[in-house]
């Protein structure tokens, strides 16, 4: 009998400690209370962005990923973003995918122009100027194989 009670108390303290985890991550990650408007931002590839990355203006997380499509015209990736309510995105700022660091993930950062007209907070309004996501395996790829083209290229010469 004592080990069934034992079992009970661990299966309602397990029980507890799910509900709570559950909580808070639904606490972390639900939009629907807080104001916010949509914009959307064309890009040639957004590798390493996802749904729910964050959206950062000088450092600052003012935002999320709230969707992201493929556009069946341009074949361009089309990424939904959604900005807290009480910032004002200027027209012709500029969108990013940037790294955390060399092992951190991905986030949009946004680079704000100098003109005063604001993009319209009413979901139509767009970011022209995007910057896609850079591949370090692409980059290191070029640097290995220039290198070993110098070299053989250095080596005929000889």
């Amino acid at each position: 009998m004592k080990k069934n009670l034992f079992e009970i108390i661990v299966g309602f303290v397990l029980i507890i400690v799910v509900t709570s985890f559950s909580f808070f991550v639904y606490r972390q990650t639900y939009q629907g209370s807080e104001k916010t408007y949509t914009i959307h931002a064309m890009f040639d590839r957004v590798d390493g962005i996802l749904v729910g990355s964050d959206i950062k203006m000088s450092g600052v997380k003012i935002g999320k990923v709230k969707n992201i499509y493929l556009d069946p015209k341009s074949y361009r990736a089309v990424v939904t973003l959604m900005i807290d309510d009480s910032l004002d995105i200027p027209y012709n700022s500029m969108a990013a995918i940037v790294s955390e660091g060399f092992m951190g993930g991905k986030y949009l950062n946004i680079t704000p122009s100098g003109h005063d007209n604001n993009i319209p907070k009413d979901g139509t309004g767009k970011i022209t100027m995007t910057q896609s996501s850079v591949s370090l395996e692409a980059l290191l790829g070029k640097y290995i194989f220039n290198s070993q083209k110098d070299a053989k290229a250095s080596n005929a010469n000889a």
